[in-house]
């Protein structure tokens, strides 16, 4: 028998003898053998009797196959390291060298450390004295792209990193600085401070990306809303900030915080610090004005008039009450004293618009007879310049540019004179009653002296007179008495 009497745990070599036998083995606990082939395999270290006999003659003869003990397995038992890493094998059992099966991909030193050189793999082989062997397959992994993104975020910010290489899982160093998600590489900072994000692909590779969180402004403080055309101030304790806007047609920020209200909106008011970027954000709403406020714009003393506004839902005041009043809801304006207020309606956001009213004071009284007959005039006057004269019932008595009362209507009436000062339209009134005459004085008009005549008159309760007794005399009755040649009037006097 020749060939592989010598063999090691788990080699198998070939054994060889004349053509035509079977082969078997003493002790297939340290070794087997085809019985047609001859290829004999290492099971356990110890010997095995080996016996190739002739099929034809029953012949044999008979070799002692040694199996040498291999070494024991390389630790550990799986390698993947990433280009440019190492990693250290071992083995338990002593006095082996290690050799690489491709140094272009990774070279083993003589303690088993081993160094990548490229992407690939490659077998470790560790042999012992008695050529046996252990053998571990190392591959060479690359690493992921290098990260992109930001290197900074704002705390409560977020911002996203990409790698080229897919497959891969996001990590934060320290999750109380800053967190990422694990699928997509969104940074979001949480304090301020550093941190290092990590892209881990499922070989273990992995590259990092330092990042720096910074702090914000503190929060700015003032207003949030302004109506528009008008100004607010901001504030912001932090120092160093920049203020903008996000909608300058809407909100317009000066360098020193003061928002002007342009544009009804909402627009978003930011203290940043140049060098990081990072903001204290103030939402601001722009609302707007009332509509411009509709009515007369005087009032006469103890009068009123109403003011409007197209927009519902406001108040109305006076801004100085003790000139003109208001109803708060109605708009109904009362003049108290003659003067100037403005009159302000605002809205429930707060915006106002204003408009002045103006308390004209009434005319003096007017002077005059409160009645006048039928058939006569009176005139009124009044003191106060400018004004002119107007009859409520021009079918009872009418009056003159210059105050002159004449009766219209013989059976009588009552009509209101007003006085109306031009400028102003406020006027001042009074009754004047026109009277009727009493009915024709029945009786003769001739007498002769020393003689007697009966007046009569159809309307009862008037007075006798006569404008002569040294002519006519006349007693309350109606009964005259001629006393001298002559002419006298007698008069019929109502008690109008």
């Amino acid at each position: 028998i020749t060939g592989s009497l010598t063999i090691c745990e788990g080699v198998t070599g070939a054994l060889s003898s004349t053509a035509g036998g079977t082969w078997t083995s003493g002790s297939t606990a340290n070794a087997t053998v085809t019985s047609g082939g001859g290829a004999i395999t290492g099971v356990a270290a110890g010997t095995a009797d080996i016996t190739y006999t002739l099929s034809t003659t029953g012949c044999r003869t008979t070799a002692v196959a040694t199996v040498l003990a291999a070494p024991a397995a390389i630790s550990p038992a799986s390698v993947g390291i990433c280009i440019g890493d190492n990693a250290t094998l071992s083995n338990a059992t002593s006095g082996g060298t290690w050799v690489s099966s491709n140094t272009a991909v990774a070279n083993v030193s003589s303690t088993g450390v081993v160094s990548s050189v490229a992407i690939g793999n490659t077998n470790i082989t560790y042999t012992i004295p008695t050529g046996c062997i252990a053998i571990r397959a190392v591959s060479v992994n690359p690493l992921p792209a290098a990260i992109t993104g930001a290197t900074a975020v704002c705390m409560g910010a977020s911002t996203p990193l990409s790698n080229t290489v897919i497959l891969g899982t996001w990590s934060s160093s320290d999750a109380s600085v800053a967190t990422v998600n694990s699928t997509t590489g969104l940074v979001t900072g949480v304090a301020q401070g550093n941190v290092f994000i990590s892209y881990t692909l499922p070989t273990g590779c992995f590259v990092v990306k330092s990042m720096q969180v910074n702090p914000l402004p503190l929060t700015t403080t003032g207003a949030s809303s302004v109506c528009t055309g008008l100004n607010t101030v901001l504030s912001n304790p932090s120092l160093g900030g920049v203020w903008s806007s996000s909608a300058s047609g809407i909100a317009a920020v000066d360098a020193s915080g003061i928002v002007t209200g342009g544009l009804a909106g909402n627009a978003t008011i930011s203290y940043t610090y140049p060098a990081t970027g990072c903001s204290s954000l103030h939402p601001l709403t722009v609302n707007p004005l009332p509509a411009a406020i509709t009515g007369l714009q005087k009032v006469c003393k103890d009068a009123s008039v109403t003011f409007s506004n197209a927009d519902a839902f406001g108040t109305w005041s006076s801004g100085d009450v003790s000139i003109a009043s208001i109803d708060a809801s109605t708009g109904v304006i009362s003049g108290v004293t003659p003067g100037n207020t403005r009159i302000t309606y605002t809205l429930p956001t707060g915006c106002i618009n204003t408009r002045t009213i103006t308390v004209n004071p009434l005319p003096n009284t007017i002077n005059g007879a409160s009645a006048v007959c039928y058939g006569s005039t009176t005139y009124m006057t009044n003191t106060t310049p400018l004004g002119t004269w107007t009859s409520s019932d021009a079918s009872v008595a009418t009056i003159s540019s210059g105050g002159l009362v004449s009766p219209v209507n013989a059976a009588g009436g009552v009509t209101t004179i007003s006085y109306t000062v031009t400028n102003s339209g406020c006027y001042t009134t009074r009754d004047i009653a026109v009277n009727p005459l009493p009915a024709t004085i029945g009786g003769s008009t001739i007498l002769c002296a020393g003689s007697n005549v009966t007046l009569t008159n159809a309307d009862a309760g008037g007075t006798w007179s006569s404008s002569n007794t040294g002519v006519f005399t006349i007693s309350g009755t109606g009964d005259g008495t001629g006393v001298s040649a002559g002419n006298a009037n007698v008069t019929y006097t109502l008690s109008t």
